[in-house]
């Protein structure tokens, strides 16, 4: 039994009413034209190198180097977006130049993965703090997807000392 209907007849047996079920969008909804997911990783190039490589992470020091690794997925469609597909992507990080996103295989032979990826490596004068980037798809045929960070700032990619 799942838990909506383990809820909907405890709420029942407790005299209680149950609360409307809302309808799920399936994914990734048709509210935007491109869905976009993206994270940060860290890199074995930089100046600074870092303990663990290819690791989901969110704090840099100046000098390391910070992979963007992005997924947009066509919301008409479900289908991920390929080189094919895509009319440009980009980083935009404030203070610096885009960062072309590049759509590839990555991973060890046998295992490899197709995403959209970009490093950066962070300027030794760069600002401590959070970095507000965004990433942007723009399709062939003219639609967008944009992905901006959560406003937790502990989810956030962050230049420390």
């Amino acid at each position: 039994m799942n838990l909506l209907k383990v809820a909907l007849a405890a709420a029942l047996v407790a005299g209680g009413v149950a609360p409307a079920v809302m309808a799920q969008q399936p994914y990734p909804g048709n509210t935007v034209d491109v869905a976009v997911y993206a994270d940060t990783v860290s890199s074995s190039r930089g100046d600074v190198k870092l303990a663990r490589v290819c690791t989901q992470a969110n704090n840099f020091p100046r000098k390391a180097r910070v992979v963007f690794r992005a997924w947009g997925v066509d919301s008409k469609t479900g289908k991920p977006l390929t080189a094919a597909d895509v009319q440009y992507a980009y980083v935009k990080i404030p203070g610096q130049p885009n960062l072309r996103l590049n759509y590839g295989p990555h991973g060890e032979v046998g295992n490899k993965v197709n995403f959209w990826s970009a490093g950066w490596a962070v300027p030794a004068d760069y600002p401590l703090g959070i970095v507000p980037f965004r990433i942007v798809f723009k399709t062939v045929d003219g639609r967008f997807g944009t992905f901006t960070q959560p406003p937790f700032a502990n989810a956030r990619l962050t230049v420390i000392p």
